[in-house]
Parts: structure tokens; C-alpha cells; sequence
């Protein structure tokens, strides 16, 4: 992967997987410090953007490929969805990089997913063209699916996850009861 200064437009770095994978998702951290990649393989890495240097181990749950990446607002959490159905939090702690809870969609592949502003919630898409929300902290579905698109399936994209999550406001769901 090539980082860039979009401002300069100068290069950055270069970011190298040990791997032959194709790169199939990626996110900077809010401090904009650590740059997170999934892959074809069933991993994301994390990069240290100023060094271009990997760090930690692959954080890998299943082989099938992780369609999407995104950090919490606080940087502290990396979500991964998979084509497996799940959504995979995991605690980005540079030493240990544990997985800290999972949520199941079902059979259909999780292709977007994102955190609101206050990081309380998780977001997914799924290719079955659902959208869900998730208390980030519990893995609990917060209600029933947000929308069911009738265009052709796997047009949830990201974009238009993160463009939800920044409409509700830091740890509310449209004043859903079980939201934190």
C-alpha cells in the first residue's frame, strides 16, 4: 500500500503485508498514527504510518476475506467485517491485539462496517442489503434492521454507514430503548 499526503500530494510511505494478498479494505486511526488493512486472506494488519512498519501479528479469526475496517473514535477499538457473516471487534492494544467480542449477521457476508461519533455503537452492512446497529460493548443487536435496500444486493457500502453514524448523536440510536 502507498500512503500519501492528499494536501501535499506528496508520497509517504510504503506499506508492505508479508503476504500475497490482495488488500481489500483500509482505515487511518483518528490520530490518523495507525493505518489498518483487511485482506483476501482473513487478516487486517496494523502499520505504524511515520516508520511504514507492521505492527503486532495479523489479527485473523477465519481464512474467508475481511471486506472492511474501521477504528473506533477513541482509536482504542478495530472493527473487521468478513465475508464469514461476522463483525470482529478487537482491542487494539500494540502489545496484544485481542479479540474482544464478534456479532453474526447470519450467512451473508459483512461488507461495511462503522462505529458512531461517541464509538458506542457498530454499524454493519451485509451483502443480503441489510443494515444493522449494534451496542459496541454488549455485541447486542440494538432493535430490528435499519433498511432493506431493493436495489441489486451488496450496495450497503461504507460511505453510507458513515454517513448514519454521524447523523445520530455520540451514544444515541434515534432514542431506541436499548441503546446505551
Amino acid at each position: 500500500m502507498y500512503v500519501w499526503n492528499v494536501n501535499t500530494r506528496k508520497f509517504i510511505t510504503f506499506l508492505f503485508a508479508d503476504n500475497t494478498s490482495g488488500i481489500t479494505s483500509v482505515a487511518f486511526s483518528p490520530d490518523s498514527k495507525l493505518v489498518a488493512a483487511g485482506d483476501d486472506q482473513g487478516e487486517a494488519q496494523l502499520w505504524d504510518v511515520a516508520s511504514g512498519q507492521r505492527i503486532g501479528i495479523p489479527l485473523t479469526a477465519d481464512t474467508r476475506p475481511v471486506e472492511s475496517v474501521a477504528f473506533s473514535s477513541d482509536g482504542k477499538t478495530l472493527a473487521t467485517g468478513s465475508t464469514d457473516g461476522t463483525a470482529r471487534l478487537w482491542d487494539v492494544d500494540l502489545d496484544d491485539n485481542d479479540l474482544t467480542g464478534a456479532v453474526s449477521v447470519g450467512t451473508k457476508a459483512v461488507i461495511s462496517v462503522a462505529f458512531s461519533p461517541g464509538g458506542k455503537m457498530l454499524a454493519t452492512g451485509d451483502y443480503d442489503c441489510m443494515a444493522r446497529l449494534w451496542n459496541a460493548a454488549t455485541q447486542q443487536q440494538l432493535g430490528g434492521p435499519l433498511h432493506r435496500l431493493t436495489a441489486p444486493r451488496g450496495l450497503i457500502l461504507a460511505r453510507s454507514l458513515i454517513q448514519l453514524s454521524r447523523i445520530l448523536p455520540a451514544g444515541r440510536c434515534l432514542d431506541h430503548p436499548e441503546c446505551p
